[in-house]
């Protein structure tokens, strides 16, 4: 037997017959029967036509002798049945080949779960969620634990895992991911068993005891599954049931952002925020079904515009739902576009942590409607003498980016940052993030103290001695405050995204280990101020911005 490298897919138990793995629109396509032992199946052989390499058609002009090399290449995917059911082994780039419908998803992750030694862990693939989704290739340069590789597990969703097995049984060396791609002892004869060991390996639950949390947050990538929860979403919108439904960007939205608009079909209305009812009213008018709904959701785009109604970004109108749903012990969660699937256990400890979240008692005066949290922020310090103007006023040190120590600071102590929420996770990811810095700053290093001395004499002269040369934490409450007009007044914790909710408990609790309390406050819009008080304040506002200098770093 010789060493080879190999890709395994195992099909879903729906595909009766080996072509169905392919693609439905393949051309050019040989077919072979294969025979050995107890290896029985079909490879299907794409042949493609010579071509010239990239580097003859660049360098070939200028070389002596001259040449005219043209490489040929074939494509191959293996389906062969084993243990009752039917895998998928490709060749070359015969992955292209698969209908991607066809098989299971984290198949060789599962595989990989079950047989890696936990000891000899190389690399691995994850999802981290924050303003958007970051996507990371882990690489160790030496084998190790998974503890390692800094996997988040509150935060992070593993799609691929990579090491040397515990024995030979699927092989040497894996990795997991949709496929199983391994590096084994085979030749034709074992192909059968090799599968049928993968299979058995996919199916054990050990993998539990070493990695506890890999099941906690699962993307669902299934096509059937994703139609199937799609159509739900879409029927609940088409029938005007709203609730539980959010509409906003999927990423962090530019501070320049002043107005929205909705197009579809070439006709553009103009919103100030998106909030659910505006938007769906504008689109879903008389269409009820789900199909229709889902088209009219993706044609329709969510624009951001500055103060020039120039648009800035963009959003289908679908990538801006977010709804989260229960289905038996199970909670699955729409955001930016993609389903995810979040454990009961996870989902639970985050509700539990939620509800500690209280909010700080501090009455933060309401906003204006299309007030941006500057215009905010400037406002209030100007109207409470209790409170300094702290937004823009960044801090430099050595080896370190500026940062903002807060936006208000009042004379109780209390350290608030304020943001907008224009958007899912990001707005408040961002503030989250700001916040926790500071805080360790503040706490930890002295410079950081002078510095936000200063800025505290020249912003409201006497703050400044209300910073003292060292700190006790518990004496600066932090509290992060969400301009909105969305959701039930006094439960903005409640109404924040999941993965929002993921990433305040993990920062949050991380504050609260270093001494301070921190509180959720919600600054209303539209409620109290308009009509002529909001009139008033935005004049108001005009004369103030004349009055402040720009932001400055220290």
């Amino acid at each position: 037997m010789a060493t080879k490298s190999l890709s395994v897919y195992l099909l879903k138990q729906d595909v009766t017959s080996d072509i169905e793995a392919l693609k439905p629109d393949r051309l050019d396509i040989r077919t072979h029967d294969v025979s050995a032992g107890e290896t029985q199946g079909t490879i299907f052989v794409q042949v493609q036509d010579a071509r010239v390499p990239q580097w003859l058609s660049l360098l070939g002009p200028h070389m002596d002798p001259s040449a005219d090399d043209r490489t040929m290449s074939s494509n191959a995917v293996f389906v062969l049945q084993a243990a009752g059911r039917r895998f998928a082994l490709t060749f070359g780039s015969g992955w292209t080949m698969l209908d991607a419908r066809r098989y299971e998803r984290r198949f060789g992750l599962r595989v990989a779960l079950n047989s890696l030694d936990p000891s000899l862990l190389r690399g691995a693939q994850a999802r981290t969620f924050g303003e958007s989704v970051m996507h990371t290739q882990r690489q160790l340069s030496r084998q190790a634990r998974i503890d390692a590789l800094e996997v988040d597990w509150q935060r992070e969703l593993v799609t691929a895992l990579e090491g040397t097995t515990r024995d030979d049984v699927v092989g040497k060396r894996l990795r997991g991911h949709d496929a199983a791609r391994v590096t084994a002892e085979v030749n034709a004869n074992t192909l059968a068993t090799l599968c049928a060991s993968m299979l058995d390996r996919s199916r054990q639950t050990g993998y539990r005891h070493e990695f506890p949390h890999i099941d906690d947050i699962e993307e669902i990538t299934d096509p059937e599954e994703i139609k199937a929860l799609d159509s739900r979403l879409a029927t609940r919108v088409g029938q005007r049931r709203w609730a539980g439904i959010d509409v906003y960007p999927p990423e962090l939205v530019s501070n320049d952002i002043v107005d929205f608009s909705v197009t579809r079909r070439g006709r553009e209305t103009i919103v100030d925020e998106p909030t659910t009812n505006t938007l769906l009213s504008l689109v879903i008018t008389s269409v009820t079904d789900p199909e229709r709904v889902r088209r009219v959701l993706d044609s329709a785009m969510l624009v951001a515009r500055n103060d020039d109604k120039q648009p800035v970004q963009e959003w289908s109108l679908w990538t801006c739902l977010y709804h989260e749903m229960t289905l038996g012990h199970e909670r699955v969660i729409l955001d930016g576009g993609v389903w995810y699937r979040i454990k009961k256990t996870l989902a639970d400890q985050v509700d539990r942590f939620i509800t500690t979240l209280t909010p700080s008692g501090l009455s933060l005066p309401d906003a204006v409607p299309n007030e941006s949290e500057g215009e905010y922020n400037l406002a209030v310090a100007a109207d409470l003498p209790t409170v300094a103007l702290l937004d823009r006023q960044n801090i430099k040190l050595e080896g370190r980016s500026a940062i903002e120590p807060c936006d208000l600071f009042t004379n109780q102590r209390a350290i608030i940052h304020v943001k907008k929420r224009k958007g899912g996770s990001g707005p408040l990811s961002h503030l989250i993030g700001q916040a926790v810095v500071s805080a360790e700053l503040l706490k930890g290093n002295a410079d950081f103290r002078t510095a936000f001395r200063e800025k505290l004499a020249k912003a409201k002269p006497g703050f400044e001695n209300l910073v003292s040369e060292t700190i006790d934490a518990g004496d600066y409450p932090i509290i992060l405050a969400l301009i909105t007009n969305s959701g039930v007044p006094g439960q903005v914790a409640e109404d924040l995204p999941f993965f929002t909710k993921v990433f305040l408990w993990r920062n949050v609790e991380r504050l609260r280990t270093m001494g301070f309390t921190v509180h959720l406050d919600e600054i209303r819009t539209g409620v109290t101020l308009t009509g002529r008080p909001a009139r008033e304040r935005k004049a108001r506002l005009h004369t103030l911005k004349q009055a402040v200098p720009k932001a400055t770093v220290s």
